[in-house]
């Protein structure tokens, strides 16, 4: 699977409720299959966590994607996050 496929699997997971099932997915089964997850993966976890009303590991999921953003060493504007 490609990167899209893995975001359309979480994207089915976060609706169907199954946010744990998706964080693994992001955080797990992603990586180990060499694929880094995306500004669309890690803004459809806090999507399916603010459906849920976890604001507080919605804010930890946040700092992540913010921290990997600050280590990417690309130029701002060729970031796939947060930090245009």
């Amino acid at each position: 699977l490609n990167r899209k496929s893995w975001n359309i699997l979480i994207k089915a997971c976060c609706w169907r409720g199954a946010i744990w099932r998706a964080l693994e997915i992001l955080q797990t089964t992603m990586p180990n299959n060499g694929i880094q997850p995306d500004t669309y993966s890690y803004n459809t976890i806090l999507s399916g966590l603010a459906r849920l009303g976890d604001r507080d590991f919605m804010k930890e999921m946040l700092a992540i994607a913010l921290d990997l953003d600050r280590a990417d060493t690309r130029d701002p504007q060729q970031r796939p996050f947060f930090a245009r």
